[in-house]
């Protein structure tokens, strides 16, 4: 698979979509929804799908492996729950109409990009296409050595920052034409006042979530690089890395940073951050975290 396949991939499809829908937010941001929906879905198989433990355990067991097989359990856990979210939003037949009118219109483009005839670079993972349309995925996926698969999953947790970003700029956009009293296409200007009084907040999360499992699997890439060869590398070294980056990606300061620049105006609404160092979410590792004696500071009724 060549790398930074799928990245390409969805800005292409992020292009079509915008260019298709340029006078209709509303229905971008359905459709943004959707394929959020479809990717967490995916996502929750492929880590099924990977074998992990047979790649995790036996011969090649170790601390740091032990680790890696925890963190990427946990963050497949973490990932179905956003998808248990993002299946109560409000659904839309026309989203669902415009995206498989989408994905039929740029297969051709993909099979264009694969290299080799590679599956991996086939499959419409950017829009969430069923696994079942790509027989020869699971085997190919299998092959795959650790390394290889923690880079895989982490390009796939950057197209999900790609969506989520776009999600949050689209409601920066309506939000706009809100205060200005528009309507857009036939739409009242509160129309996604009817997704729910968090919805905005609930986007800027998984967000930070999904930024903190995009810096997760980048650090384990570096463990698997290191193997062998830096004999400093040991677990608690490693649990205490990722701690630091869900301090950096999941705190109340960090929530605060994105929604300032994706969402201008939420920030006001935000939990004060009185102590300076609370979560928001420990990305669904804080099994992983209190196991190695590690802080999780997470305000009161945060996950």
């Amino acid at each position: 698979m060549r790398a930074n396949s799928i990245i390409a991939y969805t800005e292409q499809v992020a292009g079509e979509i915008a260019s298709r829908h340029a006078d209709d937010p509303v229905a971008e941001l359905e459709i943004w929804l959707k394929l959020a929906h479809q990717r967490e879905a995916m996502v929750t198989q492929l880590y099924e799908l990977s074998e992990l433990d047979r790649r995790l355990t036996g011969e090649h067991a170790c601390a740091v492996r032990g680790l890696i097989r925890s963190v990427v359990l946990s963050i497949w856990a973490h990932e179905s729950s956003h998808t248990r979210q993002l299946a109560t939003l409000r659904g839309s037949s026309k989203a669902g109409a415009a995206l498989a009118e989408l994905q039929g219109s740029m297969e051709g483009w993909v099979t264009r990009q694969a290299t080799q005839g590679s599956s991996l670079a086939r499959l419409l993972i950017a829009i969430g296409a069923s696994l079942g349309q790509a027989p020869d995925f699971a085997r190919e996926l299998r092959q795959l050595s650790l390394l290889e698969l923690m880079a895989f999953h982490a390009e796939l947790e950057t197209t999900a920052r790609m969506g989520y970003q776009r999600i949050l700029q689209l409601l920066s956009n309506l939000d706009g034409a809100r205060l200005d009293g528009a309507r857009l296409d036939g739409c009242p200007p509160d129309v996604v006042a009817e997704y729910g009084l968090t919805f905005r907040y609930d986007m800027a999360r998984i967000l930070c979530e999904e930024n903190f499992h995009e810096a997760a699997f980048q650090e384990m890439m570096r463990w698997l690089q290191d193997e062998g060869r830096a004999s400093a590398l040991s677990a608690p070294a490693c649990a205490q890395a990722l701690h630091q980056l869900c301090a950096q990606h999941l705190s109340v300061g960090a929530l605060r940073g994105v929604t300032a620049a994706e969402l201008p105006g939420l920030e006001a609404h935000l939990p004060a951050d009185t102590l300076g160092h609370e979560w928001v979410s420990d990305g669904g590792l804080g099994s992983v975290f209190q196991s190695a004696g590690l802080p999780v500071p997470l305000l009161e009724g945060a996950r």
